[in-house]
């Protein structure tokens, strides 16, 4: 029997047990693979804070330093394969490194471009939206959004900086292309599906019982980290954010006769925050499965939506003026809302709201959001990482035979 192939991992946010299930790590596990994963996400993004969990199955290796990377890549270059999911918005000065370390391994590399979203790409490439495009970049200017340096090093050519592009790419929907920077005209493609549709495979073929409730997508709007740490401030304020969130559920409840129950954002803590959602259950760590059971979705432009669109929910988008005027929010929002046909509820007042009278959604926008997001048609139907090592797999037996070799 051939030896089963040592796969690698790098990550630029801390493990968390979704994705070792999403990723295919517990899958390799289960059948013998020896795997290991490297998190770079404290050079890769030193100015965002890092909560890491204890994970049971496997120990992720930190890298903080340069001295790290060494050991990082005479690590990666006794894998058969790397999988990497980092990077993916081109080069720049922090993970330049990084990209330069892997380039050291000689191993056949694989970048994920599977996850791609409405608004994820800014208006690039999309057809009447020239003005809109220009538009967004010159705010983004005058925020100091765009950094000159990250823009001048992603249009180098990667054998000027001593890189190369990804061995392969892996897309989800056909937008998948778009919203990848950085292959070339040697990246194969491999076409698969979105990590959202990898965890929903298995209620697809069996469903949970539905409860007459309705899931919230919540993005820990006002507190989130990532905005403090990007010096973004947050459209709303706590005293304003969810009073007014609270009296949309009322309605909302009411009108459908359904209860809300709230969908944690992983990133978020509301131990010592006081009853912010009202009575209304919180919960952690299971927003596919509550999306499965209910009968309506409602959110903001969390990318989680997309388990509406898999599961064919009826999905609100809650919005108000602040979030609307938001350059953080309001591209991804508005593309949701064209993309899947949704409404928009507004909720900027404690006085009664517009409400849809049905709970319905329009399939042929919803077919079409899945064949562009999260999977293309004719794409086999087996798991993400099945199909990876397929695709990949004259490489990584090539390079088995070569490791054995004395």
């Amino acid at each position: 029997m051939k030896p089963l192939p040592r796969i690698g991992f790098v990550v630029e946010s801390p493990l968390s047990a979704n994705d070792a299930d999403r990723f295919g790590i517990v899958l390799l596990l289960s059948r013998g693979h020896d795997v290991v994963v490297w998190d770079v996400s404290n050079i890769s993004r030193p100015h965002i804070r890092h909560i890491r969990q204890d994970l049971t199955l496997i120990t992720p290796h930190i890298a903080r330093s340069a001295d790290d990377l060494r050991v990082m890549t005479r690590d990666l270059a006794q894998c058969e394969l790397l999988l990497v999911h980092f990077g993916n918005g081109g080069t720049n000065p922090a993970n330049l490194p990084i990209l330069r370390a892997l380039a050291k391994t000689g191993r056949p590399r694989v970048n994920f471009f599977n996850n791609a979203y409405p608004g994820w790409n800014r208006y690039r490439g999309e057809t009447g939206k020239k003005w809109r495009r220009i538009c967004d970049i010159g705010h983004q200017l005058l925020s100091g959004k765009i950094n000159f340096l990250s823009a001048l090093l992603s249009r180098l050519p990667p054998s000027l900086l001593g890189i190369r592009p990804p061995d392969y790419a892996v897309y989800g929907g056909t937008a998948g292309p778009l919203a990848d920077p950085i292959s070339t005209g040697m990246t194969q493609p491999i076409w698969a599906h979105s990590n959202d549709f990898e965890r929903s495979r298995p209620l697809l073929d069996n469903p949970p019982p539905m409860q007459r409730q309705a899931v919230f997508i919540d993005e820990f709007l006002p507190y989130h980290p990532d905005l403090e740490d990007i010096g973004h401030p947050p459209a709303m304020t706590p005293e304003v954010y969810y009073p007014r969130l609270r009296h949309a559920f009322d309605q909302i409840e009411r009108q459908f006769d359904l209860k809300v129950v709230i969908a944690a954002c992983p990133r978020a803590d509301y131990s010592n925050k006081g009853a912010l959602f009202g009575d209304r259950q919180v919960v952690h760590g299971a927003t596919m499965n509550l999306v499965a059971e209910s009968l309506l979705v409602l959110g903001h432009r969390s990318t989680a939506l997309s388990y509406g669109v898999i599961f064919g929910k009826p999905i609100f988008l809650l919005v108000t003026q602040e979030l609307l005027e938001d350059p953080v929010h309001v591209v991804a929002i508005n593309s949701f809302g064209q993309n899947l046909g949704v409404p928009k509820i507004h909720f900027d007042a404690l006085q009664s709201i517009a409400l849809p009278q049905t709970l319905e959604h329009d399939s042929h926008k919803y077919a079409a959001f899945l064949e562009q997001f999260t999977k293309r048609s004719g794409t086999a139907n087996k798991a993400l990482i099945d199909i990876i090592l397929d695709a990949t797999q004259s490489r990584w037996d090539k390079n088995s035979c070569e490791s054995s070799q004395p």
